[in-house]
């Protein structure tokens, strides 16, 4: 016997949600989105009635008529296929008489986009790289959808694809800036995710509205004072003593490692000795990130540290921990070491404001840094880019240079060292 009640979509967001009409037949359910959308504070779940609203006698008249029509089609199927017709079949037939096909998606709020979308994105995979999404990509979706989710409370109605454009993105951004008190790359990446989740919207036809494609609708960013180590600041770490402390000695080869190769942290999950080749020059791997093929030169520097895991049963590597352990024993490590006790200003844009931390380098060291010093210090050895960039696999000079970490100073003595070679090749070229 088919049953039917209906039920709020999000019954406990402090906004308007959308509601539906549950079928259940044969064991099975089918929803049946009407035009009503309320707020939890104006819905009487078990008497199943809009309440506290000037218009509930018109939403209630709505509801008993759907309801009515629910029930007068299963009994015309019943009556004409001589048995229980399925919740599919009444869904269908409801939408025939309401039209609510056409328009179901139309009316989705953002939100309720959004969350489907993240259902689907679990099973789905990275157009670039065909391959699935990656975890920790998936894990930031879910995290601004929850940001979202309390935009929508804190501004009291929902989010509907029609009004966004430049003025809900100024809305948004402020809400970020002063109540949320994000930084600036923060923010950025909330207004990336924004737009994927639009432009997924607008090619599934749910989406019309195209004002967030507009060039004011910018995922901002900033170069937030990141560090890198340089040569002689890797060599003192290379040459601390931790003869006695087995579980820092491994995660400084470990960061050594990635200060000569270049590759994420993810990607030294992966490494393994049948990555080296057999003549011990190059590294191969395919970038979890990526899904990109990189083939990384081995240095005398890297060298020296495999040199320390080879067996005569071969080629070994350290032991690898999770990252946040990883990163809470690198900064005991880098602690140890007084070139890295120098104060460091980070300057970055938070709650809309320029704000300047001095701390000391020690402090800002992570994982990543090891990336970066790679690219930094191969840079001011004065490598061809496009020969870096192959080892760390960026796609373009522009996410490159993103990653060159040189101060004023470091630049200036760059220019004075090219300086000091053209001079002597002139002088050269003159005494020939």
């Amino acid at each position: 016997m088919a049953t039917f009640k209906f039920y709020l979509k999000r019954p406990k967001v402090d906004a308007e949600t959308g509601m539906f009409l549950s079928i259940h037949s044969l064991n099975k359910r089918s929803k049946f989105y009407t035009k009503i959308s309320v707020h939890p504070k104006e819905w009487d779940q078990d008497g199943q009635r809009v309440i506290k609203r000037t218009d509930r006698s018109e939403a209630n008249a709505y509801l008993a008529t759907l309801l009515a029509e629910a029930g007068k089609i299963t009994s015309r199927l019943r009556s004409e296929r001589l048995n229980e017709p399925s919740s599919q079949d009444i869904r269908e037939e409801l939408e025939k008489l309401f039209g609510e096909s056409e328009n179901v998606e139309q009316s989705m709020t953002f939100l309720t986009f959004f969350e489907r979308f993240l259902e689907k994105s679990a099973m789905r995979t990275n157009p670039k790289t065909n391959q699935p999404i990656a975890s920790a990509t998936l894990k930031g979706w879910k995290n601004n959808l929850r940001i979202f989710q309390d935009f929508e409370k804190f501004r009291r109605r929902q989010i509907r694809f029609e009004e966004i454009d430049f003025n809900f993105y100024a809305e948004l951004k402020t809400y970020l800036e002063k109540q949320r008190g994000y930084s600036l790359n923060t923010i950025g990446k909330c207004i990336k995710v924004l737009k994927i989740v639009l432009n997924d919207a607008t090619a599934e036809g749910v989406n019309t509205n195209q004002k967030f494609r507009s060039t004011n609708f910018r995922a901002l960013s900033e170069v937030a004072g990141a560090v890198y180590l340089n040569e002689q600041e890797l060599e003192e770490l290379q040459h601390l003593d931790l003869s006695n402390n087995k579980r820092l000695e491994q995660v400084r080869d470990w960061f050594l490692i990635g200060c000569w190769t270049g590759l994420r942290f993810s990607d030294w999950k992966n490494l393994t000795p049948e990555n080296i080749s057999e003549d011990g020059n190059t590294i191969t791997l395919l970038m979890q990130k990526t899904q990109k093929v990189v083939a990384v030169p081995v240095s005398p520097e890297l060298a020296a540290i495999l040199a320390k895991y080879r067996t005569c049963e071969g080629q070994t590597l350290p032991k690898l921990i999770s990252d946040q352990r990883f990163n809470d024993y690198l900064k005991e490590l880098a602690q140890m070491l007084e070139c890295l006790k120098a104060v460091f200003s980070k300057d970055r844009t938070k709650g809309g404001l320029k704000v300047s931390n001095q701390m000391e380098k020690w402090q800002l060291v992570s994982t990543h840094t090891a990336r970066r010093s790679f690219a930094t210090n191969m840079f001011k050895r004065g490598y061809p880019v496009p020969l870096i960039m192959a080892a760390t696999g960026h796609k373009t000079e522009t996410e490159f240079y993103k990653y060159i970490q040189m101060s004023p100073s470091d630049k200036a003595e760059q220019l004075r060292q090219l300086m000091i070679g053209s001079a002597s090749a002139q002088k050269l070229r003159i005494a020939e």
